[in-house]
């Protein structure tokens, strides 16, 4: 695989190749970097500046570990504008990619782990902290592609206190089937102490949501840092 954000060899470098710490360090640059950007945002709203230089100045490490050279770059510039509240305008925008180009990396790192996924899978996993996000290679939901992703679906929710997105995005229609699957999801998640949300479902998905009357019972957003939050 080309690695578009990562450096494989960086980390083979730290750890010395070995599987099991590179396991470990790819779980705490995922969850690291959540919280970070998670912060960064707060510390813009409020504009402590100062505070914003020293999260620069933390991420730029963590990136640089992966390869990530572009990125660390401007985290540096970042952290030295913050410092001095220089260029305040551009902080949003320092934000906004440290965000995108780190949840790449985690799914590069999730490759790069676990192996290259079968390309017919219709399913792809994705770890944002403690949170799963399920996201779908398919633009329709029913009976058929239900019984090809129930299983790899279910798994998610077999752990306790699971935290799990579904993006919709790509997906133009669900049929009765897919709606009962995430009601009994819904339903599973509830009684094993878990959540289950809802992301970018397309305008057609999103209206039948509501003639089913289901967006009173899920959760649904537009914007998946937003969903993400809301779990905190």
């Amino acid at each position: 695989m080309n690695y578009k954000y990562i450096k494989p060899e960086y980390l083979e470098m730290v750890t010395g190749g070995d599987p099991a710490l590179i396991k470990e360090l790819v779980t705490m640059f995922s969850e690291q970097t959540a919280e970070i950007f998670k912060d960064m945002k707060s510390r813009l709203s409020d504009k402590d500046y100062n505070s914003l230089g020293l999260l620069a100045h933390k991420a730029k490490s963590s990136v640089a570990i992966m390869g990530m050279e572009s990125l660390a770059e401007m985290l540096k510039q970042f952290e030295h504008q913050a410092r001095e509240a220089m260029g305040t305008e551009k902080y949003e925008e320092y934000i906004r990619r440290f965000g995108e180009d780190t949840r790449s990396a985690v799914k590069e790192l999730e490759t790069l782990v676990n192996g290259e996924p079968d390309k017919n899978r219709m399913i792809h996993m994705e770890k944002r902290g403690r949170i799963d996000i399920i996201s779908f290679s398919v633009n329709k939901l029913n009976a058929i592609t239900m019984d090809e992703i129930r299983d790899g679906v279910n798994k998610v929710f077999d752990n306790p206190n699971s935290k799990v997105i579904i993006d919709l995005k790509g997906v133009e229609y669900i049929d009765s089937s897919g709606f009962a699957f995430f009601l009994a999801l819904h339903k599973a998640a509830k009684n094993n102490y878990g959540m289950l949300k809802f992301v970018h479902p397309e305008s057609r998905v999103y209206e039948l949501f509501q003639t089913l009357h289901l967006h009173t019972v899920f959760e649904i957003f537009d914007d998946i840092d937003a969903c993400i939050d809301s779990f905190r």
